[in-house]
């Protein structure tokens, strides 16, 4: 018999398969052993590991990638939605078949040392082979790029203002515990903004650093790499060069005053 689960946002809807039915389904095959393998112990492997860490069933939903729906894909691992006995429905990243890393616990290392700044999702578990987090609803929680463009073609100017003074106070507090995430020049579906603050998934590419970028990243994208960049400097009266020069002083010292200073130049108070 088939299952399926239906959720309000219909990407999230999709059919249900457990684990334990490893030997007959096609999924699960083509999920635990992206992009492909000829390795029938690895899926066994897999399998009865994610079924003796109380993993029950994974969730068929979101895009269609190489042939299997799955939420994503990176260059390390494959995503897909799975349900846990105890932390129920999460984000299951599966470490790929021809993946150059020999683990994920890199990017799991990296979550929790950045987990003080509130902008992680909330890490269950992890091994060698898989991460299993928090899942950033799709139904309450928006892209930040796509909130932004949104807003723009509505012209709400006040709520635009807000969105970016919380990103940015936001990942000051990420930048001040000296984790770089690296990708956020293109934010892209890295940042999301949910009814409990902003979110950042993706962190395979995170690392420590004395010199983070993450504020500064954001804001080059906004200037130079947005959609809308120029509507966003002619409505907001922004500088360009005024803002890179209190950029090189937040850089030295990430302090709430260069902040502060940040925040008055861009007028989002």
């Amino acid at each position: 018999m088939d299952f399926r689960i239906y959720i309000e946002d219909p990407y999230m809807d999709g059919e249900v398969h457990f684990l334990v039915n490893y030997p007959r389904d096609e999924y699960i095959y083509r999920v635990l052993c992206f992009p492909a393998c000829n390795r029938r112990d690895l899926i066994v492997e897999r399998t009865l590991e994610l079924i003796k860490e109380g993993f029950i069933y994974l969730l068929e939903t979101g895009q269609v990638i190489h042939g299997v729906r799955v939420l994503g894909k990176g260059y390390s691992s494959i995503i897909v939605v799975a349900y846990h006995t105890r932390h129920g429905l999460g984000v299951l990243k599966i470490r790929r078949t021809d993946s150059r890393r020999d683990d994920l616990s890199r990017e799991a290392e990296a979550m929790m040392r950045a987990s003080g700044s509130g902008v992680t999702p909330r890490l269950y578990m992890y091994s060698r082979d898989y991460l299993f987090r928090e899942l950033v609803n799709p139904v309450t929680c928006r892209s930040l790029e796509a909130l932004l463009t949104d807003l723009f073609r509505t012209g709400d100017m006040d709520r635009v203002k807000q969105v970016i003074y919380e990103v940015l106070v936001a990942l000051n507090r990420l930048d001040s515990i000296r984790i770089d995430h690296t990708e956020l020049n293109r934010p892209g579906n890295h940042v999301f903004i949910c009814p409990d603050g902003m979110k950042i998934i993706d962190w395979e590419s995170a690392r420590r650093s004395v010199k983070p970028s993450n504020l500064s990243s954001f804001i080059s994208y906004l200037l130079y790499r947005f959609r809308y960049r120029s509507e966003l400097i002619s409505r907001l009266g922004l500088e360009r060069e005024k803002i890179l020069r209190l950029l090189r002083r937040y850089k030295a010292e990430y302090s709430l005053e260069a902040l502060g200073e940040i925040i008055d130049s861009m007028h989002l108070v």
